[in-house]
């Protein structure tokens, strides 16, 4: 409980603090902290979890926006990286994979959706960004991507 009091004011206090502006490197330094502070979140909640990808050139983001349109696979992305950019490929946006221990070594864990739910809520109420695992609920994509944090 006192972890996560802690790390609370510390996220109210970079609210204040953070620039306020909206040039590009003011938003990736805003960016960087908030998502070091989620992971550290995770961390003090018992959740072990790794950074997957933050930054996509545009022909990365363009790959995974073919899938399931003309590769194989479902679709995984909106974002064609030319047209309609990613947050991926402003430094504005990070997935993460929670990891599991198996009593000798640790395994990717895409389910249960149980952890995301918790970063996702603190990452949206006390660090003001937006959770991936709430865009089909919401009506933004057709796809939950409860791995991708944004800003």
């Amino acid at each position: 409980m006192f972890r996560k009091l802690f790390l609370r004011s510390i996220a109210h206090s970079l609210r204040k603090h953070l620039p306020t502006t909206t040039t590009r490197n003011a938003l990736r330094i805003q960016f960087a902290i908030k998502f070091a502070l989620l992971i550290i979140y995770g961390f003090t909640q018992g959740i072990w979890l790794i950074p997957t990808c933050i930054y996509r050139t545009a022909r990365e983001q363009n790959e995974r926006y073919k899938q399931g349109r003309t590769l194989p696979g479902a679709i995984v992305t909106n974002t064609d990286g030319y047209r309609k950019k990613s947050r991926h490929q402003m430094w504005r946006a990070g997935d993460l994979l929670v990891l599991v221990w198996l009593g000798k070594a640790f395994r990717s864990a895409w389910r249960p959706r149980t952890p995301y739910e918790l970063l996702g809520e603190f990452w949206e109420q006390e660090l003001g960004g937006t959770w991936g695992g709430y865009w089909k609920e919401r009506g933004i994509t057709r796809f939950d991507d409860p791995f991708h944090f944004q800003i």
